[in-house]
């Protein structure tokens, strides 16, 4: 009887497994490396860089014969079956030019548009072709007049293939009207290296080069560039345009999305965008210009010459102090500068070899001599060391003169520089080296505006001379031997004639002009037209200099205010400090950051170099340190009745030729009534607005009307009624039309 059979459950695993009954046996690495021989493995066909593969033995290679032939070939094309129809048709995805003949004719010309040579040896053209398509009329004229019967035969065949791939893109530019463009063909206008400018209502048009194009089915991004000056050196910068797809056929300048104008077609703006980068190379350091920005025609302003008057700014171009002030601008120098700074390094090199080499002829000299042993050891070590000292500092000064600007901003922007004269003009010959770099010259230039106390960038084509008006101090109602003083003291200071020297050197140059008196009674008036009788800039103190709030730490406050007069030493600016209440009161009123604001003040005034003018309303507690460091001070007094005559003749002289003037006894009239002059402006400035606005004269009526609603205060001379009591003189009917 057979035994009874073990349970499945009982086996052990170890019997499904050959050799899971007998211990591993370790793999003999005794013949690793011992064979006298080289092995080769080769690339697989399927190689892949991420997992690549081997194989022992390598892929069957061309018969020489084809080889020749392939390698032989003056073009080669590689063709893609049509993703639209592949059973049918196919295209042209790669286009090889093995030429030398084509590259020794073509290959500047290509490289313009993209296409360059790989190893020196061939270029490779891929789909849409691009490059081909826009040097195709300049590959076509060689193949009549290349010197090289080789050179002309080459280009015809290259010729021949360009016209095919673009065969149906040339017909179906042929079929359009002239001047229009569907979003299929778009790329056919921008060729790599291509001017064009954009132009919209807004701002004055703009050049641009063409430095890349992007195609989609569903948008094309045109990546241009311009020349922008950044305090240092020119250099460029990219603006991107994006024109998405669009149906049909439209006009070129007509394109969504990208302002086109063709300068080929366009001769006059051409000249004018030439012209305009010549100017803008005369604009690299500080000039003080006026800004008259262009208003729309149909904006309100424009019917009132008063309100337009108000957007004219004066400004400071300064791009160096914008960099350093505002935003530092990142741009790609121009390739000028790079061959320059090289042919400056070579020599500096030349020089320091030179000087080596003096220094080396000095030393044999000294040991030529009968000296001490020890003596010449001592000299000629010493020789050598200066030698190699001198020569290595002057490499590194060569360094950092051809890198100046990168180790400039290595060091941060407050490191760097005003360019000399002799960079200007290097900067000059960097731009005029091409003269299409002045067409794409950026249309705005880097300053200050003094009236917005802002950093900004200026349209270059609404930038003006200075147009000051020396004439305007005349008219600032004060005693004429004061005008006088002060005229003939801001003078000599300008020239340099009179210097308040100190005992202490720097000290004791700034003319600090201290103005006291009412509200409205010109003592801003006189501080502009100070600046406009000088021709210079009119700096307005920005008031965050004396917040308390940034008093905490005084030497913080210190550096924004030296950093204020530092750029008006250079401006040669006049500085306004309008009503600063900390510096005119007395030391029992004062707080703790008040006093410190003051000693800060005076100390930066000491050693000022420019004129300060100082204004308060505050006559009677102006601290004594301010007086004594004053030189002029001039108090205002209240304006009587003969001044008012004046002054309303001064603002009335400048009213628009078609709004009506007044007579001389409406003027007297005005002048009984007890305001100031800024109220004087102001009523004036409504009554132009509301005459623009019905259409109608100015007369004495409307501005005694508009009187009584500006100033419900005031009185007249003689006439216990208020202004408010006015109405009840019958002009009630006149004053309801400003609600009409």
């Amino acid at each position: 009887m057979a035994a009874p059979s073990t349970p499945l459950a009982k086996v052990s695993r170890r019997g499904f497994f050959s050799r899971s009954s007998r211990r591993r046996q370790k793999e003999s690495i005794q013949h690793v490396g011992k064979s006298n021989n080289v092995q080769a493995f080769y690339e697989a066909p399927d190689f892949d860089e991420k997992d690549p593969k081997w194989v022992e033995h390598a892929p069957m290679s061309l018969p020489k014969v084809k080889k020749d032939k392939y390698e032989g070939a003056a073009i080669q094309t590689y063709q893609r079956r049509n993703p639209a129809n592949k059973h049918e048709s196919f295209y042209v995805d790669k286009i090889r030019l093995q030429s030398p003949y084509l590259r020794e004719a073509l290959e500047d010309t290509l490289e313009k548009y993209g296409l360059t040579w790989k190893d020196d040896l061939v270029a490779e053209s891929i789909a849409p072709h691009r490059a081909l398509y826009f040097a195709h009329d300049y590959i076509a004229e060689l193949t009549k007049t290349a010197d090289k019967e080789e050179v002309r035969s080459h280009c015809e065949l290259l010729c021949t293939v360009v016209e095919d791939v673009f065969e149906e893109t040339v017909d179906k530019l042929e079929a359009l009207e002239e001047e229009m463009i569907t979003y299929e063909l778009l790329w056919t206008m921008f060729p790599e290296g291509s001017l064009w400018a954009e132009q919209n209502d807004s701002v004055p048009p703009k050049g641009l080069r063409v430095k890349k194009i992007d195609t989609h089915s569903t948008r094309l991004k045109l990546t241009t560039e311009i020349i922008h000056f950044d305090g240092y050196r020119y250099g460029t910068t990219e603006w991107e345009y994006r024109a998405y797809a669009f149906d049909g056929a439209v006009h070129i300048s007509a394109i969504p999305g990208l302002p086109f104008i063709d300068l080929s077609q366009n001769h006059e703006l051409r000249l004018r965008l030439l012209e305009r980068g010549r100017r803008a190379l005369e604009l690299q350091s500080i000039n003080y210009m006026t800004y008259k920005p262009n208003v729309p025609a149909d904006d309100a302003s424009m019917k009132n010459p008063w309100l337009r008057e108000e957007e004219k700014q004066r400004v400071v171009i300064d791009p160096h102090l914008y960099r350093l002030r505002k935003r530092y601008l990142e741009i790609k120098h121009l390739p000028y500068y790079k061959r320059h700074d090289e042919e400056n390094e070579n020599e500096m090199e030349d020089e320091s070899r030179e000087v080596a080499d003096r220094k080396e002829q000095t030393n044999e000299k000294a040991q030529s001599r009968p000296v001490a042993k020890y003596q010449l050891q001592k000299v000629s070590s010493r020789a050598r060391g200066h030698s190699r000292d001198r020569h290595s500092k002057t490499r590194r000064r060569s360094r950092s003169d051809g890198g100046r600007y990168g180790a400039t901003r290595n060091r941060g922007r407050e490191g760097a520089r005003r360019p000399t004269k002799a960079e200007l003009e290097e900067n000059r010959k960097a731009v005029l080296e091409q003269e299409e770099n002045l067409i794409i010259m950026c249309d705005y230039v880097l300053g200050y505006s003094t009236d917005k106390q802002a950093w900004m960038g200026f349209y270059l084509d609404n930038l003006h001379p200075a147009d000051v008006d020396v004439s305007v101090f005349e008219k600032v109602v004060l005693e004429e031997t004061k005008k006088d003083v002060i005229k003939t003291l801001v003078e000599s200071h300008k020239e340099r004639q009179a210097h308040y020297d100190d005992l202490i050197s720097g000290k004791g140059q700034c003319l600090l002009i201290l103005l006291s008196g009412p509200p409205g009674t010109g003592k801003t008036l006189l501080a502009e037209s100070l600046a406009e009788h000088l021709g210079c800039p009119l700096l307005r103190a920005d008031p965050q200099y004396f917040d308390p709030h940034f008093m905490d730490v005084i030497q913080g406050y210190e550096s924004t205010l030296s950093q204020f007069l530092k750029d008006a030493t250079e401006w040669g600016g006049l500085v306004l400090f309008d009503e600063p209440d900390f510096l005119f009161q007395n030391q029992d009123t004062q707080s703790g950051n008040d006093r410190n604001a003051l000693l800060a003040f005076l100390r930066h005034a000491e050693y000022y170099k420019g004129i300060i003018v100082l204004t308060t309303n505050l006559t009677r507690t102006i601290d004594p340190a301010v007086i004594s460091r004053a030189q002029i001070h001039i108090s205002f007094p209240s304006l009587t009745e003969t001044s008012r005559v004046h002054v309303w003749e001064n603002f009335i002289e400048r009213l628009p030729n078609d709004i009506g003037t007044l007579s001389p006894q409406d003027i007297n009239h005005l002048a009984a009534w007890q305001i100031n002059g800024r109220e004087i402006k102001n009523i004036l400035n409504m009554s132009v607005s509301w005459c623009r606005k019905k259409k109608s004269l100015l007369t004495l009526q409307i501005i005694e009307s508009l009187l009584t609603t500006i100033c419900p205060s005031a009185k007249k001379v003689g006439d216990s009624d208020t202004a408010n009591g006015i109405n009840s003189t019958g002009l009630e009917d006149m004053f309801s039309l400003l609600n009409d």
